[in-house]
């Protein structure tokens, strides 16, 4: 089953979030089993969001296990977000909206 999940890393920074995406090397794109990613900045500079679909709990905790963590350690930032999961009953794209990016 799909899962969507909404993450705020408190005291997390653009350039932290840009050296997690450096040490992960996914040439810009999802790893295995992810659907949609995006994040932003959170008001007031409190830190960063991340609002993630993946194909199942199971393939976003493979992607933790073996990758996640291992950038966030290597770019010295503490894994500690807080994180509200559901189930996805549905996701609509546009065509017409690629993939973009603030960079």
């Amino acid at each position: 089953m799909a899962i969507a999940l909404y993450m705020e890393f408190p005291r997390f920074t653009e350039q932290q979030y840009e050296a997690v995406l450096r040490e992960l090397n996914l040439g810009g794109h999802l790893a295995p089993g992810g659907v949609l990613h995006c994040a932003g900045p959170m008001e007031g500079d409190a830190g960063w969001r991340v609002v993630d679909v993946w194909e199942s709990q199971a393939d976003f905790d493979r992607f933790r296990r073996e990758k996640l963590d291992a950038a966030m350690r290597k770019i010295g930032a503490e894994m500690a977000p807080r994180v509200i999961t559901w189930p996805v009953h549905n996701v609509i794209l546009s065509e017409r909206a690629p993939a973009w990016s603030h960079s």
